[in-house]
């Protein structure tokens, strides 16, 4: 069956065109919510999930209107994946996880966030003592380089 998902962050919003769509792609259901993507707890996205069954597929218009940050999406592509549901976006057709192409491309996705995590905790916590000291000289030098050129303009030198 096709789950819709529908989602504006403000009252001032209409849903009016993600229902339109979601009922032309052959939605029997359609779970809608206004409420901001920032926030982690979206009571409709949480009764979506648990309505969910074996072979379902939810859809959504865009992929923004179900997650905000591309790991967001990813664990939700997970979860769906776990529970053995697929995942398919109307305005991003390569997002559509019943089709191999579209696993394909998702699985690109996770592999290339989760490259990027490890990058990020390497940075965060390797070296930080001597990355510190690196900065801090770089950046002396540069105000003397700064300095130098103001000097050199006959500005007025300033360390």
């Amino acid at each position: 069956m096709l789950i819709g998902y529908a989602r504006v962050s403000t009252d001032d919003q209409h849903l009016d065109n993600q229902r339109i769509a979601l009922r032309a792609a052959g939605c029997q259901r359609i779970y809608e919510e206004k409420i901001s993507g920032a926030k982690r707890e979206r009571p409709e996205l949480t009764r979506l999930l648990d309505h969910l069954r074996d072979d379902d597929v939810l859809v959504a218009t865009r992929l923004d209107r179900l997650a905000r940050a591309t790991r967001d999406l990813l664990e939700l592509a997970e979860i769906l994946n776990r529970a053995n549901v697929g995942l398919r976006s109307l305005g991003e057709p390569w997002a559509d996880t019943i089709s191999p192409s579209g696993k394909m491309v998702l699985t690109v996705f996770a592999g290339i966030a989760k490259f990027e995590r490890s990058l990020i905790a390497r940075w965060t916590s390797c070296c930080s003592g001597k990355r510190r000291a690196l900065w801090s000289s770089a950046e002396a030098k540069q105000r003397t380089d700064c300095s130098r050129a103001s000097a050199s303009r006959g500005g007025n030198v300033r360390a």
